[in-house]
């Protein structure tokens, strides 16, 4: 992994000394590069919480003026190459909002055991920094200060109005609970079809809406929340009902009953009575499991769409970098693929 480590004298700035070990090229998993080819204009809305925590690795060390930044800095280095890989037209960075949210106010289940854990510091302290970095890069950065809003309700909302207005959507992130919005809508005048996709930062992985059909065994993607209501999350966020029941037998009581609310209206028509039983008793548990899993596609938006548009190829300022990340640093995030490109080059003899 990546060791940027500082050496500083009195009264002189910090430089930082690269070592090969901690390098993002080493950090990521083997994937493929992004295609360019786009005919639809493109909106990249990002999962900036879900992407700094995946971009945090306690063993790399970068620090610039006595201030880590290793983990901004990855963050970074990954969004200079996704933006250049993706000719997007509109473009987004989304942070959680500090406050308590509906889902945590109703639903005591909601978030799993592990995301309540104290976050480290070192990361704690890197997400006023990466979004100091963007801001100043010019790079629009959304976090709603409402109670009872998520990032993933602003993503769900801005992917809802993007589809409305005619454009492709890339969700960038590793939340599966993303891939409800996922979908693919039907061929356009240019004869592609318009979608929206789950982009996988650090795994180079994307996931399209045959992908997530398969992997909920043949369910809509927006079917995911009503799965969930029924079986639970495998991250704890939501319990499923007691007793169990398998996603095989969810999937095929809403393909029966056409919907949640129609299954647990006719209970009574379901031959085995024992699950009817178990239903009826968690009739609540199951509504607010529901409520926990889907997201919320009409929030007001704080920022018109229009204004997320940006210019392509879209330049990252060469002395904010600087600043935030110094010399060796700056040259680093906008070297990486430069870099990736030469290292696969096979001299002729």
């Amino acid at each position: 992994m990546v060791n940027w480590l500082i050496r500083q004298r009195p009264g002189i700035p910090g430089r930082l000394r690269w070592d090969a070990r901690c390098s993002l090229s080493t950090f990521e998993s083997d994937a493929s590069p992004l295609e360019a080819r786009q005919k639809r204009e493109l909106t990249l809305l990002v999962d900036g919480n879900n992407m700094l925590y995946e971009a945090y690795d306690p063993r790399c060390t970068v620090a610039w003026n006595n201030q880590q930044v290793g983990t901004a800095m990855r963050f970074v280095q990954r969004l200079h190459e996704i933006l250049r890989a993706k000719n997007a037209t509109r473009f987004a960075v989304f942070f959680d909002t500090p406050h308590v949210t509906k889902r945590q106010l109703g639903n005591a289940q909601y978030k799993p055991k592990h995301r309540k854990r104290m976050m480290p510091h070192p990361l704690r302290a890197q997400f006023p920094v990466t979004k100091s970095v963007l801001e100043q890069l010019g790079i629009p950065v959304i976090t709603l200060q409402v109670p009872g809003v998520e990032a993933d309700d602003l993503i769900a909302s801005y992917t809802k109005e993007s589809i409305d207005e005619g454009f492709d959507v890339i969700i960038v992130t590793n939340d599966t609970d993303m891939y409800q919005l996922v979908k693919t809508i039907g061929t356009g005048d240019d004869g592609t079809d318009q979608s929206v996709v789950v982009y996988q930062p650090f795994r180079g992985r994307t996931i399209p809406e045959r992908r997530v059909i398969k992997l909920l065994h043949g369910a809509r993607p927006d079917q995911q929340p009503e799965i969930r209501a029924l079986c639970g999350d495998p991250r704890g966020k939501t319990p499923g009902i007691p007793g169990g029941v398998s996603t095989q037998v969810a999937i095929q009581l809403l393909k029966q009953h056409g919907n949640l609310p129609s299954l647990l209206r006719n209970l009574d028509e379901l031959d085995d009575r024992g699950l009817a039983q178990r239903l009826k008793a968690s009739i609540s548990l199951i509504e607010q499991s529901y409520r926990s899993s889907v997201l919320n596609c009409a929030v007001p938006l704080p920022i018109p769409t229009e204004q997320l548009s940006i210019s392509q190829p879209f330049q990252f300022d060469h002395n904010v970098l600087l600043q935030f990340f110094g010399r060796d640093g700056a040259e680093e995030v906008v070297a990486l693929k430069e870099k990736t490109k030469e290292a696969k080059v096979i001299p002729s003899h």
